[in-house]
């Protein structure tokens, strides 16, 4: 293991780290193939590293990033982006930007 994983616990906050089923917006993710260790980040608690307009259900940003290490030293981020309904697209896209710029900006 490289160590990424340690360096984005140090600079996030606790209570932004999830565990357990990812759901949101009646949404389910099934988190196959994705390498493990891993760390979730719910960018909907509180303190978490994205632009807020000062209400947290309001930034704009994706729902979850995963931060995971595999055996050999690469790293993964998956950006996540729940949804109900029929999504556009556009919208979807600046969502998983925002979510990339807050992770590339606190880690």
């Amino acid at each position: 293991m490289n160590g990424v994983l340690a360096h984005v616990r140090e600079r996030i906050e606790e209570s932004c780290i999830h565990d357990g089923t990812l759901k949101k917006n009646g949404c389910k993710v099934i988190r196959e193939g994705i390498p493990e260790p891993d760390i979730v980040i719910d960018f909907d608690k509180e303190g978490a590293p994205v632009d807020s307009t000062g209400d947290p259900g309001q930034a704009r940003r994706c729902d979850y990033p995963i931060i995971a290490e595999e055996e050999g030293g690469d790293n993964w981020v998956v950006l996540l982006e729940s949804k109900r309904g029929d999504p556009s697209g556009t919208d979807e896209g600046k969502q998983l930007q925002a979510g990339a710029l807050a992770a590339l900006k606190k880690f």
